[in-house]
C-alpha cells in the first residue's frame, strides 16, 4: 500500500525559519503501522537549494519536536566570496 503524505504549509520567515527563503510544512503519514510526524523545510537562493526532513514516530515526537523546529530554524544559506580570487 502508499503511503499517504498529509501535509500544511506553516509558514516561513521569520516565524519557522531565519532565512528568508525557506519554507516550511508540518506532514504526517503511517508506515508498518506507526504514525510519523514529520517537518520538510525548503531553501532556495541563488541557485543553490537545500531541503530538510525532519521525522518521528509519534511515540517520541513531543520530545523531539522543539530540536527538530530549532535546527530547521537555525539553516541559513549565506552568499559566499568568489572563490577564484
Amino acid at each position: 500500500e502508499k503511503f499517504k503524505l498529509k501535509w500544511n504549509l506553516l509558514g516561513s520567515y521569520p516565524e519557522y525559519s531565519n532565512d528568508k527563503h525557506g519554507v516550511v510544512y508540518k506532514a504526517e503519514y503511517t508506515e508498518s503501522g506507526f504514525l510519523h510526524k514529520i517537518y520538510l523545510c525548503y531553501i532556495l537562493n541563488n541557485n543553490v537549494g537545500v531541503q530538510i526532513i525532519a521525522d518521528s514516530t509519534d511515540d517520541v515526537f513531543e520530545q523531539v519536536d522543539a530540536d527538530m523546529r530549532a535546527f530547521i530554524k537555525s539553516v541559513v544559506i549565506q552568499k559566499t566570496t568568489d572563490l577564484k580570487k
